[in-house]
């Protein structure tokens, strides 16, 4: 029996090395150090080079002794913790403490290239044994190898983290320098490679805060600003030309590759003195601006970049909107018979050189009076009697009757005399600015050089850059990249505001959000469907969603509430901005149990209309429809207590299948995105199938014949001839009933406040009774702009309204 045996007691080492066999099965399957802590022992040879576990030794600081000392050694064996055993120290070859059992086993895997396991390893040993030896330079040997790895397999970035880290913890490690610029010269190549200036600058500020005389540095510095001298000086003769967005283009491009440049930074200065610039986030970019849109509010955004009309509005007054005319002046005269102007002479447009004079004035307003011509307005032609010439400048226009504000009527964009438009082409550009270029992702407006109100300083151009999401948005005005986001979804609103360098605006006035039905569709002309869908939206829960809030926490945005009207509510009660809004209709509840009920109405009728066609084929919808009329509870009138209705009988859903219906909306409004697909799954609730249909680019002035509902935002500011608009015959919703004719009617020969605020309230009402539109809810939209640019007017009617008036900082890549 070997002397270890003699000295403790027989059978010893069998009950050694069983557990050490038990061990290998077992690390298989969890990693050493989630194990229970022992140490190990190894014997000598005349003990057979058994592996003793044992519970973890009580050293001193956790440290073998350097020399093996004489005697005995007292354990605890880990499968017997209660017994004691003495192994003489000269029968030990090695002593292996569990630290240290981690960290060898740490530098297998290293050495297998398991990296991500090794970390685990190291991870653990820093957090609870942070002073086992050979800790450090384990970690550090690992760090290197890892970073040699993931720099192999091109990432790049991963290596360099992992090497700036190694020089944190070593920074006389031997080779550190260099390998540091190994990588960065890799990766500032490849950000060259890709234009991406600014990242490969970081890379070698970085570099060059660590090593100032790295070579890799200085061979780029070089590199870069060789790249850079020649768009300075193609930058300088531009501006000598004269032009100056070419010099402001090759300024932004030196700036961008090598800011240091000597005198790029003084220069860069100078030329944004001269030629002012400001980059603008959207959603969407303008097609075609067709001035005058209602339900576009990407045109209504770009439409006061090109164009100036006759008469503009300003905001809400006391008594109807607020009108101001860029070119003169206008004022009422003989009681409100006459409207005489006087224009401001050398008033051109961007292209010819034509200027404006009161004949050209007098020829636009007959023209509207004009049924052969495409901007023809009934109101219009019967309100206005005639058109007198005082001059070059002056006019009067009489009129048949008073109107309360005909300065409404006139918000035209004026065109040259004699100038002949195609069917569809926009009119000659008035406005500040004209478009330069653009492309899928970006649109440039340049400063047009015969705009009439041009104010020193103004900006010289305009750049719209479509982000995907408003999200991204955010983040490149938060970066820098932007300096204004033209509209931010209300759910963003909070978040916005924590931002100290952001200014977060409403806009003067709100948008109201509703369907327009399709009349041209079967299910749509009926008026008791129309009805049906208008009870089976929540609109509450919806509008509580995207205001950002829950029922428990509900968020409330002064202007942002459920409406059953589609003109303004305005923004409080002292709001003079709605007086259209009749305030005891209230919109219609959620009633699931009238959708269904009235839904089925609805069916039938259209079943009936079909019997001619479908009497032989014996249609099981028609009995479908006829089981579930029957035993649908009978619809409540408008207006009935909830005690009066047959709440006790339970909701019975339709037994037919209705058609599906589709509902369109503007691809890249997140808005009317999330509130569709909200809208969606009401309506499968009550087992109407709804299809959504993204509409690309702007949406159509004509519903499509396909479309049975269109999601639209409607800018009826002045109700007074924005509900002709919408409501007449040939206005948004496509239909009008007799009733709506004649109150129109009433509506345009009202001679006071009074009779239009009545005649208002009264078509208020029967676009409700009609179910003409749906309107679902009012939202106060708001913009974001960094507090460098100046200028920006608090709550304007849209995001350009005083656009002369910005004045955007100075940005320079280094100052970022």
């Amino acid at each position: 029996m070997s002397r270890l045996a003699r000295t403790t007691r027989t059978g010893l080492l069998v009950i050694f090395v069983m557990p050490a066999l038990l061990c290998a099965s077992v690390r298989a399957a969890q990693p050493i150090y989630e194990e229970e802590p022992y140490d190990k022992i190894t014997l000598d040879k005349a003990n057979d080079n058994a592996v003793l576990k044992i519970v973890p030794l009580d050293l001193p600081n956790r440290q073998p002794p350097v020399q093996k000392p004489v005697g005995k050694l007292v354990v605890h064996l880990l499968e017997s913790p209660d017994k004691e055993y003495e192994v003489l120290w000269r029968s030990i070859a090695k002593l292996e403490l569990f630290e240290q059992l981690i960290l060898n086993e740490a530098a297998d895997l290293v050495a297998a290239g398991k990296y991500d396991q090794a970390f685990d390893y190291y991870a653990f040993l820093e957090r609870n044994k942070p002073y086992t030896p050979g800790l450090k330079k384990a970690i550090d040997d690992y760090l290197y190898e890892e970073a040699k790895r993931t720099q192999i397999q091109g990432q790049g970035d991963s290596a360099l983290a992992l090497l700036r880290e190694l020089r944190v913890r070593d920074p006389r490690r031997p080779g550190i320098e260099l390998a540091l610029g190994r990588v960065t010269d890799e990766l500032v190549n490849r950000c060259v490679g890709a234009k991406n200036y600014a990242a490969a600058r970081i890379y070698l500020k970085n570099l060059a805060t660590d090593y100032p005389e790295n070579s890799v540095v200085a061979q780029w510095r070089e590199r870069l600003s060789r790249q850079a001298a020649p768009l300075l000086a193609e930058a300088r003769a531009s501006a000598d030309a004269g032009d100056l967005s070419r010099a402001a283009e090759r300024t932004r491009q030196l700036a961008a590759v090598w800011p240091d440049l000597p005198g790029a930074r003084d220069w860069a200065k100078e030329i944004h003195k001269k030629y002012p610039r400001v980059v603008v986030g959207v959603r969407t970019l303008t097609a075609d601006i067709a001035p005058n849109r209602l339900d576009d509010w990407t045109i209504r955004r770009d439409c006061r970049l090109l164009y100036r009309t006759l008469t503009e509005f300003a905001g809400a007054g006391a008594e109807g909107g607020k009108y101001l005319c860029p070119f003169g002046e206008i004022s009422s005269e003989s009681l409100g018979r006459r409207v005489a102007m006087k224009l401001k002479p050398n008033i051109g447009w961007a292209q010819g050189d034509a200027t404006l004079t009161s004949f050209d004035v007098s020829q636009r307003l007959l023209a509207l009076a004009n049924t052969a011509d495409p901007g023809y307005r009934v109101d219009w032609a019967d309100l206005m009697m005639s058109v007198s010439l005082r001059g070059v400048y002056r006019l009067d226009v009489d009129l048949r009757r008073p109107h309360v504000r005909p300065e409404a009527m006139l918000q035209i964009v004026l065109t040259p005399h004699g100038e002949s438009l195609k069917p569809g082409e926009p009119p000659p550009v008035n406005g500040p600015f004209i478009v330069q270029s653009r492309t899928a992702d970006e649109m440039i407006f340049t400063a047009n050089r015969r705009y009439f109100a041009a104010e020193a300083g103004q900006p010289r151009e305009i750049v719209e850059r479509r982000y995907p999401t408003v999200a991204k948005a955010i983040s490149a005005i938060k970066r820098g990249e932007i300096l204004a986001i033209d509209r931010v979804n209300p759910w963003n609103l909070a978040l916005l505001r924590t931002e100290s360098h952001l200014i977060v605006q409403p806009y003067a006035a709100p948008l109201v959000h509703c369907l327009v039905p399709n009349p041209r569709r079967p299910m749509m002309s009926d008026r008791t469907f129309r009805r049906a869908l208008a009870y089976g939206i929540n609109r509450e829960v919806i509008l509580l969603q995207m205001l950002g809030g829950t029922v428990e926490k509900p968020v409330e945005v002064p202007g942002c509430a459920v409406t059953s009207s589609p003109f303004p509510m305005g923004i409080d009660a002292g709001d003079p901005m709605g007086y259209a809004s009749d305030e005891s209709i209230k919109p219609r509840p959620y009633e699931p149990r009238m959708t269904i009920a009235l839904a089925n109405v609805a069916f039938k009728n259209y079943l009936d209309s079909k019997k001619p066609a479908a009497k032989d084929s014996k249609t099981p919808d028609a009995k479908g429809a006829k089981e579930a009329e029957a035993s649908a509870p009978k619809p409540a009138a408008e207006g009935q207590d909830d005690a009066a209705k047959p709440a006790a009988k339970p909701v019975v859903k339709p037994k037919v299948i209705l058609p599906k219906l589709v509902l369109a909306y503007p691809a890249l409004d997140e808005i009317a995105a999330a509130a569709c697909a909200s809208i969606q799954k009401q309506f499968k609730l009550v087992d109407i199938p709804v299809e959504l249909r993204a509409i690309e680019g702007p949406l159509p002035t004509r519903i499509p014949d396909d479309v049975d509902l269109m999601y639209v935002e409607l800018p009826t500011w002045e109700p007074l001839v924005d509900a002709r608009r919408v409501l007449g015959e040939n206005g948004i919703a496509g239909q009008c009933s007799p009733y709506m004719t004649q109150a129109l009617r009433q509506l345009d020969e009202a001679v006071d406040w009074t009779q239009a605020r009545d005649c208002l309230h009264r078509i208020h009402r029967i676009a409700m009774n009609d179910v003409s539109i749906l309107p679902l809810w009012q939202l106060v939209d708001y913009f974001v702009c960094h507090e460098s640019l100046r200028g920006v007017s608090a709550r304007p009617v849209s995001l350009y309204q005083n656009v002369e008036q910005w004045r955007p900082p100075f940005q320079y890549p280094a100052e970022k």
